[in-house]
C-alpha cells in the first residue's frame, strides 16, 4: 500500500487494521506523526520531488491513498499520473481533494474554505482533469463525486453546524454537510 501524505498517524492506523501490508508512506514533513516506526518503507521528500519519490514504485503497487495530498503538491497533475502508473494491474486507488466550491465556503479553524490552510497551493485540484489522468492512465472510475456528502454524516453535520458556527470550528459531520471534498476511487485495468 502506498499512501501519499501519510501523517497522521496513518502507518500505524493501516497497520492496526491490515497488519500484514506492506506499507510505504511518502509525505513531504512529518505530520501529527509518532508511527513511522510502523511504516515498511517511509520517506520525507520535498514537495518538488514528490512525483519522483512515486514513480519509483511505478506498476508495483496493490493500493493508493491519495487523501488531501494532491492540494499540497506543486506539480499535482504529475503527481496523479505518477500514481496513476505505479498502480498494478487490478490494483485501487482512493483519491480525495477540497472540492472546487470550497473556495466560498466560510472560514473555519480545521479548514472548511480552501484558503483556511496555509499548505494549500493555488487553487483547488481541477476534478475533471484529475478524472482525464487517470483514465488516460488506464483506470476505470469506480466511483466519483465532486462534493462528497454521505446521508448519515450528512445529518450529522447540519445537527452540529449551529455549534461549528458559533465556535468558528469543525465539528463531526460539518465536511459532509458542506461537501467539502471531492472523492474518487478508481481501479486500473487488469491485464487482458
Amino acid at each position: 500500500m502506498l499512501d501519499l501524505g501519510c501523517g497522521n498517524n496513518s502507518p500505524k492506523l493501516t497497520k492496526d487494521v491490515i497488519p500484514e501490508c506492506h506499507y510505504i508512506g511518502i509525505d513531504v514533513e512529518d505530520n501529527n506523526q509518532s508511527s513511522e516506526r510502523f511504516s515498511d518503507e517511509y520517506m520525507i521528500v520535498k514537495s518538488c520531488n514528490f512525483r519522483s519519490a512515486i514513480e519509483l514504485y511505478e506498476n508495483s503497487i496493490d493500493a493508493v491513498i491519495s487523501s488531501h495530498n494532491i492540494e499540497h503538491c506543486e506539480d499535482r497533475y504529475g503527481t496523479t499520473e505518477a500514481l496513476a502508473r505505479s498502480l498494478k494491474p487490478g490494483g485501487k486507488a482512493y483519491i480525495s481533494f477540497p472540492a472546487q466550491d470550497s473556495t466560498s465556503f466560510p472560514k473555519r479553524s480545521g479548514t472548511l474554505n480552501y484558503y483556511d490552510d496555509e499548505g494549500h497551493l493555488s487553487e483547488p485540484p481541477d476534478f475533471g482533469k484529475i478524472i482525464s489522468i487517470l483514465t488516460a492512465n488506464g483506470l476505470e472510475i469506480l466511483y466519483a463525486t465532486t462534493r462528497y456528502q454521505p446521508p448519515i454524516h450528512w445529518i450529522l453535520g447540519l445537527g452540529n453546524e449551529d455549534l461549528s458556527s458559533e465556535t468558528g470550528e469543525i465539528k463531526e459531520g460539518t465536511w459532509c454537510y458542506w461537501g467539502f471534498e471531492s472523492v474518487i476511487w478508481a481501479e486500473k485495468a487488469k491485464a487482458a
